[in-house]
């Protein structure tokens, strides 16, 4: 029996590449079958998952702008200079990423457990944290 990934084609030359082959009663890949968008083919088959796969494509798109948002949101907390030394600075800054991950991961479960859409729960924790870091930077602007 063959096994793993390969690069079979057709015997018409015209038609499309299939999605897998069955040889031996054992399923093979085809290199199309692994472009094929993983979540299309999910949706087809009516996936129980299906929410927790969208929420993760859509977790890779918020990525970029997650790690912007708190970096400004570090850089706000600690430009803010005080008499008590940095402390304050950093703990308030380590309070606020435990408040982002359990935001991220609360939606994450809410996504996942309940009928929530997954772009909401991909890009809620994000806004949220656009209005905290706001108010903290014009809190520290004054």
């Amino acid at each position: 029996s063959i096994r793993g990934v390969v690069d079979e084609t057709n015997q018409n030359a015209i038609a499309a590449p299939s999605v897998a082959l069955h040889m031996d009663g054992i399923f093979v890949a085809s290199k199309f079958s692994l472009r094929t968008d993983f979540i299309d083919i999910e949706r087809a088959s009516g996936s129980p998952l299906l929410s927790s796969h969208i929420l993760e494509r859509n977790k890779r798109y918020t990525l970029p702008v997650t790690i912007l948002i708190l970096t400004i949101l570090a850089v706000t907390v600690a430009s803010n200079k005080k008499r008590g030394g940095i402390g304050l600075n950093l703990a308030l800054g380590i309070i606020l990423a435990f408040i982002f991950i359990f935001f991220d991961k609360l939606f994450s479960v809410l996504v996942s457990k309940s009928d929530w859409n997954p772009n909401v729960g991909a890009w809620l924790p994000n806004f949220v944290f656009i209005i905290i870091t706001y108010y903290i930077f014009k809190l520290v602007r004054k």
